[in-house]
């Protein structure tokens, strides 16, 4: 971000990068002001795990199984503010889930 302008330095960066510019107020630069985006290279698709001993095998079976069980579901993501983690927080609001 610091280096110049001169057309010959690409950034790749993950989406986290984005997403926390909106969870954190004081951002060493500020993602919409010093970032151009050029072109999206990857697009991925977040996929939902669950071990084989829960009973539940749809999603909507899932979300009635978690609500009857409160407190007993975890999630794992690769890091606080990363993609699947807000994914995660947004099912869980989608949901309806505390």
């Amino acid at each position: 971000m610091r280096g110049p302008a001169d057309g010959h330095t690409l950034l790749l960066i993950p989406p986290d990068s984005a997403i926390n510019a909106t969870l954190y107020d004081k951002l060493n630069f500020s993602f919409v002001r010093d970032i151009a985006p050029v072109a999206g290279v990857f697009r991925g698709a977040y996929v939902m795990v669950v071990n084989p001993s829960v009973l539940a095998k749809t999603v909507p079976e899932f979300i009635v199984y978690a609500k009857a069980n409160p407190g007993k579901i975890n999630m794992a993501s690769v890091g606080i503010g990363s993609g699947p983690h807000i994914a995660g927080e947004l099912f869980k609001m989608m949901a309806e889930m505390t």
